[in-house]
């Protein structure tokens, strides 16, 4: 398979492992009330939407810690363990957006894929310089946001440094906005998605926009006035997720039921895969990638 981690593996390892949450096969096959998804809601007591719930999470793709990649610069740095979760969610969260721009809302994974299109997003966070959101360009553009390569990211410096890598990227066609103090001004972002006429007679295109809004609900915990924003947010269709925890604790959340939040963990070393055989680098040949 072209995906970037075993897809069969999704599904089981889609929990955070912090006694505070559950894992999500726990909550497709309770009784606690509905399960939303980022805008869709699965009645879980129903068979049938506890299948189209599991499928509506093998889609997502799970990135985590990498080792046995291609050295960071003049670092030496080849894993990103420790240090680079939040990285990991963001992938996670502009990867779940180029799904829905490229594929559809309602793409589903299957074994032994082979799209073009699902294939070139995969290719977008190959853990090599050359990839347009990999390890190694996130972690060296953070540098302009005053964040040293194997410093840990907090999520308002994954924002912006996605802002700034998809000012390079020709082929996703998305527009990122980071909105400033929780403000979004509608020309800015109107003047961002716009694409020039073809010709005279032709109106002017718009490409979709990524919204990041960074807040902070909270200091060591979800303030209670926040919780029942926050799960709103997930009913709504045009949510990518969010990128939250605790610090130098990330992960990526896509998901309610009840009182529970559901999210994909990156807190797990798997080898870098060689893009070329999509086989993992074994460790000892490391050094010659």
């Amino acid at each position: 398979s072209a995906r970037m981690s075993d897809p069969r593996r999704s599904y089981a390892a889609a929990y955070t492992y912090e006694n505070v949450f559950e894992p999500i096969g726990d909550a497709i096959e309770g009784t606690r009330g509905d399960l939303w998804i980022l805008g869709k809601r699965f009645d879980v007591q129903q068979e049938g939407a506890r299948k189209q719930a599991r499928e509506e999470i093998k889609a997502k793709l799970w990135f985590t810690y990498r080792k046995n990649f291609r050295a960071i610069g003049g670092t030496g740095l080849t894993s990103d363990a420790g240090w680079g979760c939040t990285m990991r969610c963001g992938q996670m969260l502009l990867a779940q957006a180029l799904t829905w721009r490229h594929l559809g809302k309602d793409w589903k994974w299957r074994s032994k894929i082979d799209d073009r299109i699902y294939n070139q997003i995969l290719s977008q966070f190959l853990d090599q310089p050359d990839a347009m959101y990999s390890i190694q360009q996130i972690a060296q553009c953070g540098v302009d946001f005053n964040r040293r390569i194997g410093e840990w990211f907090g999520p308002n410096n994954m924002c912006h440094v996605i802002r700034k890598l998809s000012q390079f990227d020709d082929w996703s066609s998305v527009s990122v906005q980071v909105a400033m103090d929780m403000t979004v001004i509608i020309e800015e972002i109107k003047q961002l998605c716009r694409r020039p006429r073809q010709t005279d007679s032709t109106p002017p295109t718009f490409v979709p926009l990524l919204l990041f809004v960074p807040l902070r609900p909270g200091q060591d915990k979800i303030r209670d006035e926040y919780r029942e924003a926050l799960r709103a947010c997930f009913r709504v269709t045009h949510c990518v997720g969010m990128i939250g925890g605790r610090p130098k604790h990330a992960l990526w959340f896509f998901g309610y039921q009840g009182s529970r939040l559901l999210c994909l963990d990156p807190h797990t070393v798997q080898p870098a895969l060689n893009p070329e055989t999509k086989a993992a680098i074994p460790d000892e040949v490391e050094s010659k990638i």
